[in-house]
This record gives structure tokens, sequence and C-alpha cells, in this order.
């Protein structure tokens, strides 16, 4: 029977390319993204009869249970789950002049939807699935080695809190006979870091590729993974 998985953020930087990843190895993909019109490019190509849309907002809990009910009754099955949601991170604003909204939005999309999505998963993703979320090498900076002129305050404290809900979780989801993985990347290489002015480029960006294969792969193997992917410095040209 083919397996099935649910990709919420189908449309973004690293939602869009897991999709037709998961597509082309077999997978009946539900990619899940707030607007319909951001969805339907991943629905045309050569392997758009394995994808299924699905609008959804990650934040709002009665669309989140609709979601999951609605993809297990259809498809009998959810195998596996991958929370990717982002928005652009506000590097540019200190925590003094950071607005209550901006504190609330970062923490809804990184937050509190990973943990709609992982208890909903936790309800109805098959024993022997696979969920996983995406978080961030941020958190791995010490007090003593910020970068100058970067304020991630509010992202850094959201995806601090993910990873927490990861440790926390995996025992639970273990005990439903269901993985639950955690990527930790450094600087993709996405347009927001791509086109970033000189002050906040990172040095290194890692391949897309390389974070849709850690994922994909792992999936396909059964092998639950903690894991942090480091960019590697560019050559001086």
């Amino acid at each position: 029977m083919t397996k099935v998985a649910i990709v919420i953020g189908g449309s973004g930087n690293i939602g869009a390319p897991l999709v037709g990843r998961f597509c082309d190895i077999g997978y009946r993909v539900v990619a899940v993204a707030r607007h319909k019109r951001q969805l339907l490019p991943l629905g045309m190509g050569a392997s758009n009869r394995r994808v299924v849309i699905r609008t959804a907002d990650a934040r709002r809990e009665r669309e989140t249970i609709r979601l999951f009910d609605e993809v297990k009754a259809t498809f009998k099955r959810i195998d596996v789950l991958v929370y990717t949601p982002g928005i652009e991170p506000d590097l540019a604003t200190p925590v003094a002049r950071c607005t209550a909204a901006q504190w609330r939005d970062t923490f809804d999309v990184y937050t509190y939807g990973f943990f709609l999505a992982l208890r909903e998963g936790l309800r109805v993703v098959n024993s022997g699935g696979h969920i996983v979320v995406v978080s961030s090498a941020v958190t791995r900076f010490r007090a003593e080695a910020l970068p100058e002129g970067i304020f991630a305050g509010p992202y850094a404290s959201a995806k601090a809190a993910v990873d927490e809900l990861c440790k926390w979780g995996r025992r639970e989801a273990h005990d439903r006979g269901i993985y639950l993985s955690r990527l930790s990347p450094g600087a993709i290489a996405t347009p927001f870091h791509l086109t970033a002015p000189p002050e906040r480029r990172p040095p290194g960006l890692i391949p897309m590729e390389q974070v849709v294969e850690t994922i994909t792969s792992s999936v396909c193997e059964g092998r639950e993974f903690d894991l942090q992917l480091v960019s590697c410095p560019r050559r001086a040209r």
C-alpha cells in the first residue's frame, strides 16, 4: 500500500522540495499551506498525481484537527508528518523594540503550530510512522559568542521551545511506536540568505538538497535522528 506523507508548510523553501522528493520516492503527499495559490505549482509536473493539496493554517487548532481527520479518513493511514512552516526572521529588531505581535507571530508559527501538529500526529500517525520538525542552529550560539549586529531573540526562543518539546514529546511518540526526529541546520541556501546584505551574510550555506536528502533518507530507512547540519565556509574567489 502506498505510504502517505503530510508536509505542513508544503509551499515553503524547505517544504516544497520535500514534497517533490517524497513524490519521487513513491509517497502520496499531502502538501499543506495557508493559501491554495501557494500550493498550485506543486500539482503540476510529472508527479502531480501523487500530490494532494490542502489549505490549513497551522496556527489554528480547529483547522489542524480538521486537516488530520480528513487525511486519515481519506487515505486510512498517515506514515510521515513533516513540520516546516517559517516566516522571514526579523534579525534587525532587538528585544527592546520587539512588539508583542511580532513575538506572538514568531511563537505561533514555530512553537504553537508545531505543538498542534505534534499532538494530532501522536493521535493519528501509524505505529512505525515518523514525525519530523525542522529546528535551527541558532539555539547553539554561546552567550559570549552571539553574532554582532544580529538580533534573533524571539526566533531563537521559539526554536529552543521546539527543541524542548521534541525532547519531552519523543518519549510519548515511542510509547505509540512513532519516531520523532529533529533537524537543526545552520544557514540554508534560501533566498533569505542568498540575497542577504554583507553584514548578515553567513560564511557558508547548506545546500537545500542536503536538507531534503537527510530527512527523506532517514525516514525511508526508519532511522530516528536528532541532527545538526553545519554549513561549510565559502572559499574565497
